[in-house]
């Protein structure tokens, strides 16, 4: 029994010397909160260009969606390294994102370039990506009303998009409020950061943020693990580093995120770098229109109606009767149809003839006035 009134004295202890360092540091979330608002109304327009090496592992691909080789084997079948490029434009709610990298193509089990687009135009997002059929071009698009960005949540490049936008939801993948400072302190990169946790979910997962007290509580290491494989990956970490841009304002300098597997080590592993920050513009008109690219396949989504377009080299628009993609993707490679001509150049024989006979005409009429004499 004394024992346990020991340990009971132990815990209130403990709690009350953790209450005392939050109340000595004086930090709350909501100050968190304030503090990256702050700052993202800083950046204002914003034009950023970041290059990656991304590696993806043995296996990976079967790890995470399940599928399988032909021969049975592990997808891919060897580690795949990739050079990425990124180019993000930002103004106000309307953003750009461009991204060069290599998918994965399970028909034919190979890596494909692919340029993908994310476009918001603060009412309307169009997201399209492109393909290479049969040596030509073609982009899959999907364009919606939406109210945020949307599609650009991606591992690998969350510690630049949350940095852009850390508090808009197309942007970020993290919400304070889920989360509370445990009082624990830890020196990263030479600077003081302190933890914030998230309460473990039911499925297990759990999550951590160690948040830089002198860079405007900016993310410097972020980690989530989930148990009882709840995700087609068992954990996440980022490790950032940032330099401060002339404006003063700290920006990512590098970064590395590692994805960690259940039956393999390692999923994948980004290490990015940015390349150049241009804070307050101007960014170049038409680079938020959301009008898509010649040779297009285009899903249009407007609440519960959904409509197929091909979009052609003029840039028109023709409505697809078929609701699958494969069949507007073989009318727009099928030649579009000449356009329609004049009646006179469906019928030249015709205007040959007509003009022979004129002429005849003409030259009797001339020949007969010739031979009357005179009177």
């Amino acid at each position: 029994m004394f024992y346990i009134r020991i340990l009971l004295l132990s815990a209130v202890l403990l709690s009350a010397f953790e209450g005392a360092c939050h109340a000595q540091q004086g930090i709350t979330i909501d100050q968190i909160e304030k503090s990256w608002a702050d700052y993202s109304a800083r950046l204002g327009i914003l034009h950023l260009e970041w290059s990656a090496k991304r590696t993806s592992f043995k296996g990976s691909i079967t790890e995470t969606l399940g599928i399988k080789a032909k021969n049975g084997g592990v997808l891919p079948d060897a580690n795949h390294v990739a050079s990425e490029t990124f180019s993000l434009w930002a103004d106000g709610a309307k953003s750009r994102l461009d991204w060069n990298s290599d998918t994965f193509n399970t028909t034919d089990e190979s890596w494909k370039p692919v340029l993908r687009v994310h476009i918001f135009d603060g009412a309307k997002g169009l997201s399209y990506s492109d393909q290479n059929l049969s040596g030509k071009t073609i982009h899959s698009a999907v364009r919606q009303n939406l109210q945020t960005a949307a599609n650009i949540k991606i591992e690998g490049i969350l510690p630049v998009m949350h940095w852009a936008r850390p508090l808009e939801a197309g942007f970020s993948n993290i919400s304070l409020g889920q989360y509370e400072i445990t009082g624990a302190k830890m020196r990263l990169h030479g600077s003081e950061c302190i933890e914030l946790r998230r309460p473990v979910t039911k499925a297990g997962s759990s999550s951590t943020l160690w948040l830089d007290i002198n860079k405007n509580y900016l993310i410097i290491k972020k980690s989530i693990v989930h148990a009882g494989k709840s995700a087609p990956f068992s954990g996440i970490q980022e490790d950032v580093e940032y330099a401060k841009h002339p404006s003063g304002l700290w920006i990512p300098k590098r970064w590395t995120t590692t994805t960690s597997g259940w039956s393999v080590p390692l999923i994948s592993v980004v290490e990015g770098n940015v390349d150049s920050v241009d804070i307050g513009g101007p960014i170049a008109a038409g680079k938020f229109d959301t009008t898509p690219p010649p040779q297009t396949v285009l899903t249009e989504l407007d609440g519960e109606r959904k409509t197929i377009k091909i979009i052609r080299d003029d840039n028109g628009e023709e409505p697809v009767k078929s609701s699958r993609i494969s069949d507007a993707i073989r009318l727009l490679q099928a030649p579009s149809a000449p356009p329609a001509s004049k009646w006179i150049d469906r019928h030249p024989l015709l205007l040959i003839s007509i003009s022979l006979c004129c002429l005849a005409i003409l030259l009797r009429i001339v020949f007969v006035k010739w031979l009357r004499p005179a009177r």
